[in-house]
């Protein structure tokens, strides 16, 4: 494939890590602004809310309505963090230029397994250069197992970067 002349501007990459399971979704976020670039990583998940009902809901035959007071008891809430990283433009602009040269992100495409998973990863990355140009795909894994290296490689930069690893660590911190 032919090399762009075009630097990435703009990337984003959405994970949701085992929605069956109560995973969190993160999103991994560069935008450029006038003094640089804004980066961002947010993370959040749905979880059983605080105030539940003690009682537990009577039960019901399928089809019947349910009560209003067995509903109230089931309420979710949306718990998240978002944190803005501080990285020198330079930094920036080294890791975009990665993406491109090292990384090849313009030759990864959608990559699914054929068959459906237990604790499912999925992986949704876009990007745009200077000239306005777009680039997306999707890739799923089983756990954390990888179908390819150059996937594998581009998640673990993308975790080294945004400084996942302390970021979540704090998010799991307050949920308890």
């Amino acid at each position: 494939m032919s090399e762009r002349s075009h630097q990435i501007t703009c990337v984003v990459l959405r994970v949701v890590a085992d929605p069956g399971h109560n995973g969190p979704l993160s999103e991994y976020r560069i935008d450029p602004d006038p003094a640089g670039y804004t980066i961002t990583l947010r993370i959040s998940r749905i979880v059983p809310g605080l105030e539940r009902n003690p009682v537990p809901p009577p039960i019901t035959p399928p089809g019947w309505p349910r009560s209003r007071q067995a509903a109230e008891g089931n309420q979710l809430r949306t718990s998240s963090i978002t944190e803005t990283l501080a990285k020198a433009p330079q930094q920036v602009e080294a890791f975009l230029q990665k993406l491109a040269t090292e990384l090849h992100v313009y030759e990864l495409t959608d990559l699914k397994w054929s068959y459906p998973f237990l604790h499912p990863i999925f992986y949704t990355f876009s990007c745009q250069d200077s000239a306005g140009q777009s680039h997306r795909f999707e890739y799923q894994i089983e756990s954390s197992n990888h179908l390819d290296e150059r996937y594998q490689r581009l998640i673990e930069e993308f975790n080294s970067f945004f400084e996942s690893e302390r970021v979540f660590k704090r998010f799991f911190a307050s949920q308890r």
